[in-house]
Order: C-alpha cells, then sequence, then structure tokens
C-alpha cells in the first residue's frame, strides 16, 4: 500500500510516547504517521497503540541489529517485516470496535445454534452420499424431469441429468454446512475478540468439523432399520407366503427382465435361508398348503422363450419341486381351498372370456374348468361355505364380480360392479360376509346389485351364501387390500391414495355392519399389508416411506411406525413365532412414481427435493438384489 507521507514531518505523539528511548528513523515515522492516520479511534486510544507499534518496531530493529544488520537495513527490515499500515490500522479497528448489542445477546444461541446446524448437515449429507452408494434412500421422482432440465443444453441428456441429480441430491447437505461455518464465525467475533483473526478462523473451523464428522458418524452408524434380520433373495420380490407347519417362509422374486424366477425358502423362527430353487419364468403368485407342505406358484409364460404358464408345486419342508402343471395362459392368481383339496388358477381366455382352472392339491392336475364372462383378476375363497368370489373386468371394463360353487364348480351369479374392477376382497367366514373394492374410473354408474346403491371407490359387504350386497361404504379412489380380523372383527382396507395424492389411508370397517369405524393416515403408497391375529396388530408396508406401520386391529390406531429396507411391498406373519417378514424390492433402476412432499414449508420442500432425487443418482449404480426383514412382532409397537 503505497503511503504519501513527508519524512520530515514530525512523528506524531512522540512527545508523548518517551522518544529518548525508541529513537527511530524516517521511514518508521513515515510508517506510524500512517497508521495514526488509519486508525478511527478515540484519541487516547490512538495514542496507546502508536505507542505500543512503536516500541514493537523498535524492539524488532534492535534484534536485527544484534544479529549485524546495519541501523538503516534493520530499520527497512522491521518494516518489511511488519504488516502495512493501512492493513494494520483496519485489522486494529475491528479489533477494537465495540461488538453490537444483538451479537452480543446472540452469541451463544448462535454458536449452539450453528453446532447443530454442522451436525444436521453433516448428517444430511452423509445421507445423500450413502444414497448415491448404496442406494437406500426411499423416494423416488419422474426422471423426465432431470432429463428434460439437461436436455435443453445437452445433446445426450442422461449423463447431464445424473450428474445434476447428485448435485442437487448433495446440495442441502453443503448449503447447511456453509450456513454453519458462517454462524460460528459471528458468534467467534463476539466471543473470542482476544484472538487473532487466524487463531479464530482455526478453532471455528476445527469445532465446525468436529461437528460436522460427528454428525455424519451418527448418520452412517446409525441402522436403516429396526428388523432383526435382514438376508439378500433375488432380484425383486413380489409374494410372500408362509407355512408354519413346516417352519418356513417362501419369498417368490423375479429375475433379470423377469426371467429365471426362484422361490427362497426361509426359517420361520430367525428368517435365514435355506434354500433357493429356480422356478420359471415370472413367478408372480403363491399360496400354501401347510397341512399337506405343499406350495404353488403361478409363472408366466414369455415370448419368444420355450417355458410355458403353469403352476409349480413345491414341497415346503425341502422346498424342492414336487412337479408342474401346465394351465394355458399366463395365471393372473391363485386362490386355494385347503378343507376340499382344490387350488384355483384364473387365467384370462380369448375377447374377456377368462377361466378358472381348478387343480387336485395332491396331484396338482386339472379336473376342471369353470368359464366367467370376464378376466378374473382375484379371488377369494370361504371354506366353510363351500363358495368363492372372483372379480375382474368385462369387455366393456366394467367391474363384475362372479359367485362360485366351489364343491361343484359353476358359477352361482354375476353382477356388475360400479367403477373399474379392484384385486382387492375378502372374506369373514365366521360373520359370511364378503368384502369386494371398487377402482374409481369413468364408470360412474349406480349399480344395485342386492338393492344397495353404490358407487366407484367404495367396499361392498355381501352376503356370502348368496351374494347379495348388504352395505356400501366408500372409501377412496384406490383400494389396493382387504383384509379381515375375524376376532376382532374388523375389516382392514388400505387405500394407495385419495384425489391423486400418494399419502396412503387405512379404513376400518366393522365387519358385522360394514360401517367405517376409523380411518387412519400411513405413508407414502402402501402395497402389502397383513393381520397378527393373536396380538391383534395390522401391519402396512408404505413402499416409498421405506416405513411399516404398526394399527391396533381393533381400534385402527396407529401405535408406531417401523423402519424397512427401502421398497416393502408383500407382507406376513408367523403367529406362533411371533414373526413379521417384510419383502423389499430392488429400486435402484428408479421408478415411475412420484412422490410429494409433506407439508408446504420450505425446508419440506428442499428435504423432499434432495431425497426424491436419489432415484437419479440410482442410474449411476443399479443393484440386483431384494431383501427380506424379520421384525419380531412382541416388541414392536
Amino acid at each position: 500500500m503505497s503511503i504519501n507521507w513527508s519524512p520530515a514531518t514530525p512523528a506524531p505523539f512522540a512527545h508523548d510516547a518517551a522518544p529518548e528511548t525508541h529513537t527511530m528513523g524516517a521511514a518508521t515515522e513515515t510508517y506510524l504517521g500512517a497508521l495514526e492516520r488509519g486508525l478511527r479511534l478515540a484519541p487516547e486510544e490512538t495514542r496507546a497503540v502508536v505507542v505500543e507499534v512503536r516500541g514493537n518496531l523498535h524492539d524488532l530493529a534492535a534484534r536485527l541489529r544484534a544479529q549485524g544488520y546495519a541501523p538503516e537495513d534493520a530499520e527497512r527490515e522491521a518494516l518489511h517485516l511488519y504488516e502495512d499500515a493501512g492493513r494494520l490500522a483496519c485489522s486494529i479497528h475491528r479489533a477494537r470496535r465495540p461488538v453490537p448489542w444483538p451479537l452480543q445477546a446472540m452469541a451463544v444461541p448462535l454458536a449452539l445454534g450453528a453446532l447443530g446446524s454442522a451436525w444436521l448437515g453433516a448428517g444430511a449429507l452423509a445421507t445423500a452420499v450413502v444414497s448415491v452408494v448404496r442406494h437406500t434412500d426411499n423416494l423416488v421422482i419422474d426422471y423426465g424431469l432431470m432429463r428434460h432440465l439437461a436436455g435443453a443444453v445437452f445433446r445426450d441428456p442422461t449423463p447431464a441429468a445424473n450428474i445434476l441429480g447428485v448435485l442437487v441430491l448433495l446440495a442441502p447437505g453443503v448449503i447447511v454446512l456453509l450456513g454453519a461455518v458462517l454462524a460460528l464465525w459471528l458468534a467467534g467475533a463476539a466471543l473470542m475478540r482476544r484472538f487473532s483473526m487466524r487463531v479464530r478462523g482455526t478453532i471455528i473451523i476445527f469445532v465446525a468439523l468436529a461437528a460436522a464428522v460427528a454428525g455424519g458418524s451418527a448418520v452412517v452408524a446409525e441402522p436403516t432399520t429396526d428388523a432383526t434380520r435382514v438376508v439378500t433373495v433375488g432380484r425383486t420380490p413380489v409374494a410372500l407366503a408362509l407355512d408354519a407347519h413346516a417352519g418356513h417362509t417362501f419369498v417368490i422374486t423375479l429375475g433379470d427382465g423377469g426371467a429365471s424366477g426362484a422361490a427362497t425358502m426361509l426359517d420361520a423362527s430367525d428368517g435365514t435361508v435355506r434354500r433357493t430353487t429356480p422356478i420359471g419364468d415370472f413367478p408372480h403368485a403363491v399360496v400354501v398348503d401347510d397341512a399337506r407342505s405343499r406350495a404353488f406358484i403361478a409363472t408366466s409364460a414369455v415370448a419368444g422363450r420355450p417355458v410355458r404358464a403353469g403352476v409349480t408345486i413345491l414341497d415346503t419342508r425341502s422346498g424342492l419341486i414336487r412337479g408342474r402343471t401346465l394351465v394355458g395362459a399366463s395365471p393372473s392368481f391363485l386362490a386355494i381351498d385347503r378343507s376340499m383339496g382344490r387350488v384355483f388358477a384364473g387365467t384370462p381366455y380369448r375377447v374377456m372370456r377368462g377361466r378358472i382352472q381348478v387343480l387336485n392339491v395332491t396331484t396338482g392336475r386339472t379336473i376342471k374348468t369353470i368359464t366367467l364372462g370376464f378376466n378374473p383378476e382375484a379371488m377369494a375363497v370361504d371354506e366353510r361355505r363351500g363358495r368363492a368370489f372372483v372379480i375382474g373386468p368385462d369387455p366393456a371394463y366394467r367391474g363384475r364380480l362372479a359367485l362360485l360353487d366351489t364343491r361343484g364348480g359353476r358359477v352361482l351369479r354375476t353382477v356388475t360392479l360400479a367403477g373399474y374392477a379392484s384385486s382387492a376382497l375378502a372374506v369373514d367366514a365366521r360373520r359370511d360376509h364378503a368384502f369386494v373394492a371398487t377402482l374409481a374410473g369413468s364408470t360412474r354408474a349406480c349399480a344395485t346389485p342386492g338393492g344397495v346403491c353404490h358407487t366407484p371407490g367404495t367396499v361392498l359387504m355381501l352376503d356370502a351364501r348368496t351374494g347379495r350386497a348388504l352395505h356400501a361404504t366408500p372409501v377412496g379412489d384406490n383400494p389396493s387390500t382387504v383384509l379381515v380380523d375375524e376376532r376382532a372383527g374388523r375389516v382392514f382396507v388400505v387405500n394407495n391414495g385419495t384425489n391423486g395424492e400418494d399419502i396412503g389411508t387405512v379404513n376400518i370397517l366393522d365387519a358385522a355392519t360394514g360401517r367405517l369405524v376409523r380411518s387412519t393416515t400411513v405413508g407414502f403408497l402402501p402395497e402389502g399389508a397383513a393381520v397378527d391375529t393373536r396380538r391383534g396388530r395390522v401391519y402396512v408396508a408404505n413402499s416409498h416411506s421405506g416405513t411399516m406401520s404398526v394399527l391396533d386391529a381393533r381400534g385402527g390406531q396407529l401405535l408406531g411406525t417401523m423402519r424397512v429396507v427401502v421398497g416393502p411391498g408383500p407382507v406376513a406373519v408367523d403367529d406362533r413365532t411371533g414373526r413379521v417378514f417384510v419383502a423389499s424390492a430392488d429400486v435402484s433402476d428408479g421408478g415411475s412414481g412420484v412422490d410429494r412432499p409433506v407439508g408446504s414449508g420450505l425446508f419440506e420442500q428442499i428435504g423432499f427435493i434432495s431425497r426424491s432425487i436419489a432415484n437419479e443418482a440410482r442410474e449411476l449404480r443399479k443393484g440386483r438384489t431384494g431383501t427380506v426383514s424379520t421384525f419380531d412382532a412382541r416388541t414392536a409397537p
């Protein structure tokens, strides 16, 4: 910095600074004069600073003279080693300037908040990094958004979209960390005035790094699930079934592209893998006859492959294949009547003229074919009455419901439903009631089977003996699962979302009257559910929340939420051992669902964006496995 100061000008305040002990040259006096002009302090403070600096320069020059420097050279070297006069004046002014009282009052809370922000920011950053590396984040967003943004600049948007997704995923943690450092710096200005700027910066950076390391370590070390055991199975588990007598749980998984599916047999007591058996192409449904130690698995035909659709029979004690039965078209579902020893495979046929193939449980052979006027999609069996309800769409895509005589193998009644057909239905054998859900759709007419008018998005309660409708209850647009707890006298209708929202609900109905008892909000996009009748609990797997909601079976209240591996779906409960099994699909190759943030605040929106972009990060590393998590129902909420 250039100082225009005349060497002939006498040093200011020299008469007050005992000049006889600090005799300095013209260059030093010029430097001190410039320093005096640059200081914006009270006269007494200015005088004290100049005297102190004069003494420091004198001592430094004396040491240099002792090292052999000439007096003039020692003075020049001392000034060279000292800071520029203007900068020194600014530094002294900032150090002596009083701290504003608001900053003094907020210094300690600001420092504590900054440490907490550093902890949270590092935790968010660690979560983002884990999401990229291990693809364990549980929210996905439409990939087209990132591709659209990248496509505006790049010819090939895919790499840029991946990079953009990762940057947006990491951004919240980085921003919070930078804000924490800034807050610590402001707090340090009030709490550490006695320290130099360099020392103060070192302390602040060290404290911020310590808080960040602690927060990041806490997130990385924190378990991602509340399960007692998590085992790896084949890619994309699609079905779970339990044989309580054999003590085994069976997980049906797809292979790459649906080919080379398998059945993984787990020990029902601890969830360990006992055997994995290749099944065939596109296995997608399973039922178990625990009295005869048989599991029946539906497989689908694949174009260009020699394997035909059918039902594979497994021994539930050994996990080995005992036979296969061809059923023509790919079965859409399997159902079982254990008392009669019959397995029912619903298959589409020609133009919406589906069929029910009836198989012998012991031999696996087809013993009867029941023709329907629609394509069957789901079936519920009342073993006590020898009745079954089949639901599916007719040629006009209206919901159709057929009542079957399972003993005689014939259709007793067919009714038309309002709205599209749902695959959600269940039977309460104790009260002779069946419950059938319909989806909201283009059909808005009010059908009246049995004299009960109903609209789309309702659950019909029917007489299980005659098929006559008894009551209709609105439950929302997208009912996906219907469960019955005969002991508690409750029906649970899982709804994937109403009015375009992905947040899920569970509607609890009275099994005797069909009336709504309670509606409980759960997580995003609930898919799988199961009832523990012995302990009075209902478990609902929320696929896009990575959680499992636990409800009271009697009152329907939400008792708690448990963390599950990302993408939970099918759920099974072993009443005897108190184990709950949850299968999680591999979602590392992306998805089409769009999750929404809970709330409309800035932090909710930022958190949603950072978590949802994890799907773009998963494109960088595609996994190939699904998992099954085992929970102890005795310690669950």
